[in-house]
């Protein structure tokens, strides 16, 4: 008896935005080889995603990124993230910081979550 309850719950849970798999935030684009470099991130969710405490990694230099407090990442909006250029943050671009971050060789960015989760990563091109 106790084998088929998990397997509704589990499809149910995926329209659940409570659901702790529900993030739909990806890596659509990453351009680490001009200046300034970008990453475009995503949000193909139909809920809105707070992205307070969350952070991209640079797993080569040890490079993070943190998003603002408070930032809110729209469904279906994306949020390019700029490093090797400086400017003001928008709702649809962050700047990360003046200098480049990746290296061009093997870089892989990685998009954590307020509790450390991976929720998505891309090889720099």
């Amino acid at each position: 008896i106790p084998e088929p309850i998990p397997k509704p719950i589990a499809t149910m849970a995926s329209d659940s935005p409570s659901f702790e798999g529900s993030s739909e935030v990806e890596i659509s684009s990453m351009n680490c080889k001009g200046k300034p470099e970008t990453i475009v991130l995503l949000n193909n969710g139909n809920s809105q995603q707070d992205m307070t405490h969350w952070s991209v990694d640079d797993e080569g230099t040890k490079h993070t990124f943190n998003f603002p407090d408070g930032f809110i990442l729209e469904a279906g909006k994306f949020v390019e993230i700029v490093s090797g250029e400086v400017g003001d943050n928008t709702k649809s671009i962050l700047y990360w910081k003046k200098q480049t971050v990746w290296n061009n060789d093997g870089d892989i960015a990685t998009v954590l979550d307020k509790d450390g989760n991976i929720k998505a990563q891309m090889d720099c091109p």
